[in-house]
This record gives structure tokens, sequence and C-alpha cells, in this order.
């Protein structure tokens, strides 16, 4: 929250948020030596990178005065990678196979009355903000500015290394089905308000 005032004034206050995650699930190399077999075999193989993420910003700014530039501005970043892998020369031997990666990200705030562990500086609650950025000025002569920006990246990738291999068994009458997927999943909202009089 910011808030200015005078003849002539020319404010500008920022809310910014950055959040960089990798999450990756792999593994080795193996084979399937007579002798010495370094191989993964079980009934059902899984191997899951899943990320989950939530962000949010919010600005508030008033500015009263004869002659002024006002502005208000929110930004958020988010990237996200996730990698569910079997490794390079790797070799699995299972009933079922699941590779999957996935990343949900989600622009909002909480889903409660007030900010979680964020108090005043009298100790009350703070309630969560309508707008993520509010921008309110007057005087005889004023520029109102608001700006909101979110930029979301995601990256999931479900693979099978180089020279891997992936031997199903199991029963031939009923064998079960392999899955590989990668997802990304993103919801965002953003309410910008701007208000100038004079």
């Amino acid at each position: 929250i910011a808030g200015s005032g005078g003849l002539v004034s020319a404010p500008f206050s920022e809310a910014k948020t950055v959040s960089n995650s990798t999450t990756t699930a792999l593994t080795g190399s193996g084979n399937n030596d007579a002798v010495n077999p370094r191989k993964i075999d079980v009934t059902s193989f899984n191997v899951a990178a899943r990320h989950t993420g939530q962000f949010d910003a919010w600005m508030d700014s008033t500015n009263a005065s004869l002659i002024g530039v006002s502005g208000a501005k929110a930004t958020n970043t988010s990237n996200s990678n996730t990698a569910a892998t079997v490794g390079n020369n790797g070799f699995v031997e299972a009933d079922s196979f699941t590779i999957q990666a996935a990343n949900a990200v989600k622009k909002g705030g909480p889903a409660t009355a007030n900010l979680p562990g964020v108090t005043s500086v009298t100790g009350a609650a703070v309630p969560v903000p309508t707008w993520n950025v509010n921008s309110s000025s007057g005087g005889l002569a004023d520029v109102p500015a608001a700006d909101s920006l979110t930029t979301i990246s995601n990256s999931a990738i479900a693979k099978a290394g180089h020279a891997a291999t992936l031997q199903q068994t199991g029963s031939k009458l009923a064998p079960a089905a392999p899955r590989v997927d990668a997802s990304n999943q993103a919801n965002a909202e953003d309410r910008v308000k701007m208000a100038s009089g004079g």
C-alpha cells in the first residue's frame, strides 16, 4: 500500500513475485546381463514428477495533489519445470508402466478471508485484497496508471532415455496398458482498478 500528496507529486509503486522450480524423478542405467543383471524388475513401475504452485501480488496506491503522475503495478513471474525419466540405457521389467510429469500453477489469492501469516502494524489480520492493482488519484491535473502483468512458463517432460528398455511382463490375456503422459495446467485471474478525479 502506498500513498502520497502535495502540490506536485509523482509516486510509483510495484509489488513483485518470482517463482522458479525444478522437479525431477528419474532412474539410473541398467542391463539384463545374465551374469550380473542391473535392472528394475517389479510388478508395477511408476515414475512421477509433480509440482503445484500458487502465487499472487497486490498493490494499492493513492495520490492526491494539485499536479501529479501516479502509478501502481503488480508483476508475477512463474517458471516451473518437471521431468519424469527412465535413464539412458535403463532396463525395466514390469507388468504395468506409468511415467508422469505434471505442473499445476495457480495465480490467485488464498481461499481464506485473510492473508495467512500476514498482520498489520497493529497486529490485526489483513483481508485478501479485492483488486490486484488499485490506483486512485485526484487533483487539478493528474495522469494515473495501473498495470498488472503475469508470465507463466511451464515445462513437463515424461520420457524413456536413450537406449532404455521397457519390457512388459504379466498376463498376455489381460495386459496392463502402459501410460506415459505430461501435462501443464495454469489458472490465472486478475483484477485491476484505476480511478481518477480532478
